[in-house]
């Protein structure tokens, strides 16, 4: 009866550690591998102890910066231009806002290996520097903002035309994205800021 209560405790606790052990090598070999989305996936809702903690933090700084790249390939995927230019902007501006984390963390290489890619995007395909990106970002007028890139793109100047009531012209492209302007730059991904804070709130680090 010892024997068998004893293999049944084991049991027990094999089963309810398992998992979390499962979990925490796949989460490292996913990172590892750059798939920041399946790792993140992997080390929510767990107890975390210290070195996990770090990989916890390591994976979603990744992840925030590679999903404004997923942004920009599934707009283009779709087709919506505008909305796929405006990802790549917004990946230079967490670039700039997550490079001191990313020091801090020891974690320049794989960061820089992604903004990378976000960078030679802009300069290849759309002949944008970062300083230009950087100069469109700091307008803080969100239809200027929206008007401005669109004529970009575009090659049009809608910046200096008006309607024949004296209004300020807005092609519908940049009114339709006006409307957006507020959303997460990702739709197709909704919620991510959200998800991010119910994943943090689900991790107990211990």
């Amino acid at each position: 009866a010892i024997m068998c209560a004893s293999i049944g405790i084991l049991m027990t606790t094999v089963a309810f550690y398992y998992p979390y052990y499962k979990d925490m090598r796949q989460a490292a070999m996913d990172y590892q591998n750059q798939n920041y989305e399946a790792a993140y996936e992997s080390l929510t809702g767990h107890y975390l102890n210290d070195e996990e903690k770090d990989l916890y933090q390591k994976t979603t700084l990744m992840l925030r910066l590679d999903r404004k790249y997923q942004s920009y390939l599934n707009y283009t995927k779709l087709g919506m231009d505008l909305e796929a230019f405006n990802a790549l902007l917004q990946g230079m501006e967490a670039i700039d806002q997550y490079l001191e984390q990313a020091e801090l963390l020891g974690i320049m290489q794989e960061y820089r290996t992604l903004a990378q890619q976000i960078e030679d995007v802009l300069s290849n395909q759309y002949g944008v520097s970062q300083d230009q990106a950087r100069e469109w970002l700091a307008i803080e007028d969100a239809q200027v903002y929206s008007r401005t890139i669109s004529d970009f793109l575009l090659g049009t100047d809608t910046m200096n035309l008006q309607t024949s009531d004296g209004q300020p012209y807005i092609a519908e492209s940049t009114a339709d994205h006006q409307q957006t302007e507020e959303q997460p730059d990702n739709p197709i991904i909704a919620g991510e800021e959200s998800e991010f804070e119910n994943g943090e709130q689900e991790t107990v680090i211990q």
